[in-house]
């Protein structure tokens, strides 16, 4: 879509014609990216909602935007979930970025036996806002308006509790009875809607994580021949199970 991009927290929506950026959304858009009066802008929320709009008011503080197409969120045939054991540093920012770029519809961040990270509650409330704006200036960079969910961290059996309705979960594995994700996806007797991969952080998970996330219906997983870091792995096996889903569909 031509035009600028701002994020819009649609839940605010009252149904008038206009709308009314936040502070921080008005300074980016005609502050830093110096946008004026009549130029297209395509507002967006983290659940799909586009609506195409033109500037009226070209302020820092309070960038007014009159609605002139309303986009509603477009189902996805596949969508692929990563569950993230937290690595250390911005790793995670950087996995947030790469998936939100390549299609991913959201992101699981797990405490692991074996994390660094490891966060009470009031900061995983400060952490899941901070992923959140980089999500949004993702979406931005990437004009990816599918929709995109970040969850608050958790622990692994916590996390792992919370996936009763995916299709298929997979968990990228090291050991010998991992499969390659061509091989799983061509043996699932209809194409899976609600996928979720598994990753492990730096030193991979434990041998009761894996064992709980057997238990749990995940399907060990190969991703080639390599040992791959924790980015590059997420970033492969989100990739790959895109295009897996969309090769058996």
């Amino acid at each position: 879509m031509a035009g600028f991009r701002a994020y819009f927290d649609f839940n605010l929506y009252n149904g008038e014609s206009t709308i009314e950026l936040s502070e921080e959304e008005s300074n980016h858009l005609c502050g830093s990216l110096r946008a004026k009066q009549n130029d297209n802008v395509d507002a967006f929320d983290l659940q799909g909602n586009i609506f195409k709009c033109k500037i009226t008011v070209a302020n820092k503080k309070h960038t007014q935007l009159e609605i002139t197409e309303k986009i509603p969120p477009q189902p996805k045939d596949t969508n692929v979930y990563l569950l993230q054991c937290l690595p250390k540093g911005k790793t995670f920012d950087d996995i947030i970025r790469q998936c939100v770029e390549i299609g991913a519809a959201g992101i699981y961040p797990i405490m692991s036996q074996f994390s660094q990270v490891k966060l009470d509650e009031r900061d995983a409330i400060k952490k899941t806002n901070k992923w959140t704006s980089q999500i949004i200036e993702a979406i931005k960079q990437s004009s990816n308006f599918s929709g995109f969910e970040i969850f608050q961290p958790k622990t692994f059996n916590a996390t792992l509790d919370q996936l009763q309705n995916f299709d298929l979960k997979i968990v990228a594995s090291l050991e010998d009875n991992a499969k390659p994700l061509a091989q799983i996806f061509k043996d699932q007797p209809s194409g899976p809607k609600k996928i979720a991969i598994l990753i492990g952080p730096e030193g991979d998970m434990s041998k009761d994580e894996y064992n709980l996330a057997s238990e749990k219906g995940f399907i060990p997983a190969t991703l080639g021949k390599n040992v791959l870091k924790s980015e590059t792995a997420a970033l492969t096996a989100v990739a790959q199970c895109l295009v897996c889903a969309d090769f058996i569909r």
